[in-house]
Order: structure tokens, then C-alpha cells, then sequence
């Protein structure tokens, strides 16, 4: 099993997702910063970080995005479940929080694809620098600086413009070409290259979409895409929700979107939130999911964050 984890994981861990109207992110930032309103993305920019670093140190305090900061949800503890099964292949997570590894999933089964906040590098002569350290100077108010040339330090996320790490492009492939399950959960698979892993999976390969909404534009074909009854969501007598989605018809289904429903062989829409989905989805597998103490949940934290 591959797993593609987004934001929409984290939120019941009290981190914001990015795109949600209102409440995301960047609707977020948009209302508190005047200067990033038209562009809020902007503060994961590269250049917008060399012009104003305060601004991009000021909003992770906001959010609390360091180590120890977060405990894993339900979707995290799910990864761990598999893992623990033998049945993960690898996660892909696009988040920065370390959640994944904080839940027990070992080091290498996990492409943080977009980084993580676990690690911090100058943005000049690349040196290494202390995680610790940086968060204590972002705390007080200011902006932390190499040691060896006085440059910006810049934890290990990716911005915008910037390449994946080389993991990445290293598994990704290889990693599709064994899957005989992609789950994604959590994600508007807007961001590229990140959002292409589920057009490189194999056509007899099912592929599982777990979300608020629709997403992946016309990399999938649902059922609701041709007027069928999107699954999993609550209005939804059946409890099984995790049924292929078959060749049945939803109630406005027209002829030629019945025909249509052959092509639905293997992608399945699961809407609604993802900490419940999967809570039920573990029920009926006849799981469990694994509960972690506040003390593991300590060590792991700490060997996340361990280059101190």
C-alpha cells in the first residue's frame, strides 16, 4: 500500500490546512497580514523570505510548527497500523508537522515530499543548523542566522520554487510501480509534482481518495462523475463504506453515464472527514488503531527533532 497524506491529516491535530475558505491558512493570513492578502502563498516563497524573514518566522510561531508541538491523529496512526501489518510501502506526506514519524512510522517508510520542520539549513554555505536554536531565536522575536556566515537560516521546507528532495524522484517510481493500493487522504492534490504519484500507479491498480471534496481533477473517474452516489459520505444509509464503487447507478444517472460507470472500475471516493472514515474503516477491517503514550510520543518527538 502507498499512502499520499495532505494537510487535511493534521487538522484534527489543531494545524491548520492550507486552501480551506475562511479557515485554512492562507484565508488566514490573508485577513492578519495586509501586505500578503492578494498572495498569501507568497510566504512560502524563497524570495519573500530573503525580503522579510521576520514575517515567515513570526507566522510559524502562530502556528506552532515545532517539534513536540502536535500529537498524531487517527490518519497517522492509520500509516502506523499498516506499517505495523507489514502492509505500507511508503507514505508520501506533503506535510511539514513530522506527524507520520511522531506516530512511530519508521524513517524510511516516509517522503516528507514538501519537507519537514524537523531540520534547518543557512540558505548561503548550506550549513547545518540548530533546530533547537532556531526555534528559542524565532521565539524571542527574532530571526535566526548562521553561525559560520551570518546568513538567513531556513528550516528544511520546501517553497515554492524550489526542488523536492531527491527522495522523491528516487522512490516515487519505483514505489508505484509495486503498489496494488494507492489511499490519499487529506490533500486537493493542487501542488505538482506531489499531485502526479497517483497518474504514475498502474490502470489495474484501485486507487482510494479520502477527502472533504473532490479532488485530482481528471486524474480519477468516480462514480459521482457520471452521476453516481459519491460513497462514504453521511448521508449515506450504508454503512460500508469501504465498497468498491462498482457499476451501480445513482439516482440521476442518464443512460450514457451508466455506460460511462464501466470506467469506474477502480477509483473509490470516500468524502467526508478522514479521522472518522478511517476510525470506521478499522472497524470494519476488524483493527485496531494503535494508542501511543505520552511518553513514546515524547521519545519520537525527540528523535525527530533529535539532531540537538
Amino acid at each position: 500500500i502507498v499512502m499520499m497524506i495532505g494537510a487535511g491529516a493534521s487538522v484534527a491535530a489543531g494545524i491548520p490546512d492550507f486552501r480551506s475558505p475562511g479557515v485554512g491558512l492562507y484565508s488566514k493570513l490573508a485577513t492578519l497580514y495586509p501586505e500578503l492578502a492578494s498572495r498569501p502563498e507568497a510566504i512560502f516563497e524563497l524570495e519573500a523570505f530573503k525580503a522579510k524573514p521576520e514575517l515567515f518566522y513570526t507566522v510559524m510561531n502562530e502556528m506552532n510548527m515545532w517539534p513536540d508541538s502536535y500529537q498524531p491523529t487517527n490518519v497517522h496512526r492509520f500509516v502506523r497500523l499498516l506499517q505495523d501489518k507489514g502492509l505500507l510501502l511508503r507514505c508520501y506526506t506533503q506535510n511539514i508537522d513530522t506527524l507520520e514519524r511522531v506516530a512511530g512510522v519508521r524513517d524510511e517508510l516516509v517522503v516528507e515530499a514538501h519537507g519537514a520542520f524537523s531540520s534547518a539549513h543557512c540558505i548561503e554555505c548550506k550549513a547545518e543548523g540548530n533546530m533547537k536554536d532556531v526555534e528559542s531565536c524565532a521565539k524571542a522575536g527574532g530571526v535566526p542566522r548562521c553561525k559560520d556566515c551570518g546568513g538567513l537560516v531556513k528550516p528544511d521546507v520546501v517553497f515554492f520554487g524550489e526542488s523536492l528532495p531527491s527522495r522523491f524522484f528516487e522512490l516515487a517510481k519505483p514505489d508505484t510501480d509495486k503498489c496494488d493500493l494507492l489511499i490519499i487522504i487529506g490533500t486537493s492534490l493542487k501542488v505538482f509534482p506531489f499531485a502526479m504519484v497517483p497518474s504514475f500507479i498502474d490502470k489495474s491498480v484501485p486507487r482510494v481518495l479520502i477527502n472533504m471534496t473532490r479532488a485530482g481533477d481528471r486524474t480519477f473517474v468516480f462514480q459521482t462523475d457520471v452521476g453516481g452516489a459519491a460513497q462514504g459520505t453521511e448521508e449515506e444509509e450504508d454503512d460500508d463504506t469501504t465498497s468498491s464503487s462498482g457499476s451501480s447507478e445513482g439516482p440521476n444517472a442518464t443512460p450514457m453515464a451508466a455506460a460511462q460507470l464501466g470506467h469506474c472500475y477502480r477509483d473509490l471516493l470516500l468524502l467526508g472527514d478522514c479521522q472518522q472514515i478511517v476510525q470506521r474503516l478499522v472497524n470494519q477491517l476488524g483493527w485496531e488503531l494503535p494508542t501511543t503514550t505520552i511518553d513514546s510520543l515524547c521519545d519520537a518527538a525527540h528523535t525527530v527533532a533529535g539532531r540537538d
